[in-house]
């Protein structure tokens, strides 16, 4: 960084650095256009729809699913969303100790 040449071929690394600086021509500043956010309505409300799918096969899988994202609204601070998905986690973990329902709502129908 700081040598006056290069050590493999003897190039003079100072006046190619002077060179590149006389070539620098200042780019004016283009203001960003405003993104939307990565993830839409749509990425939440199908993360809920497959948990509630989870509910009806799995609940044991859907207690999973759920927990993991409620603690990822809650890092992201979306309470709304964090609390329905411990809504979720609470209606799993009843029916994961209810003997007749602990193979899913699914069970049920069969």
């Amino acid at each position: 960084m700081f040598a006056a040449g290069c050590a493999i071929c003897g190039t003079d690394l100072e006046q190619h650095r002077r060179e590149i600086a006389e070539r620098h021509i200042d780019i004016p500043h283009v203001p960003r256009v405003a993104r939307p956010a990565r993830f839409g309505l749509g990425a939440h409300v199908v993360l809920v729809a497959l948990v509630l799918l989870a509910t009806f096969l799995s609940p044991f899988l859907a207690l999973i699913m759920a927990a993991v994202g409620a603690q990822d609204r809650h890092r992201n601070g979306q309470t709304g969303q964090r609390n329905l998905f411990i809504a979720l986690v609470v209606v799993n973990l009843a029916l994961t100790f209810l003997p007749q329902l602990r193979f899913g709502l699914y069970s049920l129908l069969s």
